[in-house]
């Protein structure tokens, strides 16, 4: 559990290091079919997300020590790195507002974050109430550790009278940041059935919170998701291992975060194409896959492609590619 905990904060810094380096928050132009509400999603990001670091020192009494932590990983990513979190963030939130701005204007809708972590959408769709009216609840859902740790920082920025970036902690009832571990599925689903409306369209996002859950755990959560609730979206972005001789740079994964970690990840291997990794979605529908090289050259304008090139010099390309071939992003509907 404190292992999982420490990736989390390993993406926030990657994350702070996209944002201090320039490459988020990026404009709907920066798109080959620009969305709308992007600008709007994105507007206060990088206060939202500094504001959001500078509170850890004061929020816990661990706070110095992580932000210490956390601002020297940050200082010391990499191009190749910045340009995998810029993409990773992309992915979930193109089809997130493709589906808040479609069939759903005038309906009610929910947001369920599983494995939330520091992630700070959140924030970005509640502060946003008449760009996103709909969104009548949005949960955030993690270990104890982590919602505790969340908590406490959205509540020390929401009573500080000079926070950048105005937060009430539960937005009128909208939000909530529960504990639970998904491999826990019962008390997961009866959460969730008691603070959501299962007949209201609902989002869900994973990621990168199912490639630490065992197979038939993992699928589990997938099939009753779809049992329980009547309709929605969802969302998620895993690395694959490599299928057959692509497979050794799934293999290193696992081996480097064992060895840094002690922590596996159970199906890297055994989802390793996009094939294998979409069909856990096969009773769901309009299931779409993409990996992450696949998901650079379809997804984003020319400009956009200079523009990343002008803020870091990238001598790395081939690695790039190797590694975005070996992450995907998926989304499907029921």
């Amino acid at each position: 559990m404190q292992s999982i905990q420490q990736t989390d904060f390993d993406a926030f810094s990657a994350k702070l290091a996209c944002i201090s380096k320039g490459y988020l928050p990026t404009n709907r132009q920066a798109l080959i079919d620009p969305i709308e509400k992007w600008d709007q999603f994105y507007q206060d990001y990088k206060s939202l997300y500094f504001e959001y670091l500078n509170t850890i020192k004061i929020s816990t009494l661990k706070g110095k020590r992580l932000f210490l932590k956390i601002t020297r990983a940050m200082q010391s990513s990499q191009p190749v790195m910045n340009y995998g979190t810029y993409l990773r963030t992309l992915s979930i939130d193109i089809p997130l507002l493709q589906y808040l701005n479609s069939n759903l204007i005038h309906k009610q809708c929910q947001i369920v974050n599983l494995g939330c972590g520091s992630d700070l959408r959140c924030l970005q769709i509640l502060n946003n109430k008449d760009i996103f009216p709909h969104v009548i609840k949005y949960i955030d859902l993690d270990f104890k550790e982590s919602v505790e740790l969340k908590q406490s920082i959205l509540k020390s920025i929401s009573s500080s009278q000079n926070s950048l970036v105005p937060i009430d902690t539960t937005w009128g009832g909208r939000f909530e940041a529960v504990a639970s571990d998904l491999n826990d599925l019962d008390n997961t689903l009866l959460i969730l059935k008691s603070k959501l409306d299962v007949k209201i369209p609902t989002i869900f996002i994973t990621e990168c919170t199912l490639c630490y859950i065992k197979e038939k755990e993992s699928q589990d959560l997938i099939d009753s998701i779809r049992t329980v609730f009547d309709s929605g979206l969802w969302i998620s972005y895993d690395p694959i291992g490599g299928a057959n001789s692509d497979n050794r740079f799934g293999i290193i994964m696992k081996e480097n975060l064992l060895m840094s970690r002690n922590l596996d990840l159970p199906t890297l291997l055994l989802y390793n194409s996009k094939e294998s990794y979409s069909n856990r979605w096969k009773n769901y529908k309009d299931v779409k896959i993409q990996n992450m090289w696949d998901f650079l050259n379809s997804n984003l304008h020319p400009m956009e492609l200079k523009r990343l090139q002008s803020l870091q010099f990238l001598d790395e390309f081939e690695e790039l590619k190797i590694m975005q071939n070996h992450y995907v992003t998926m989304n499907a509907r029921w």
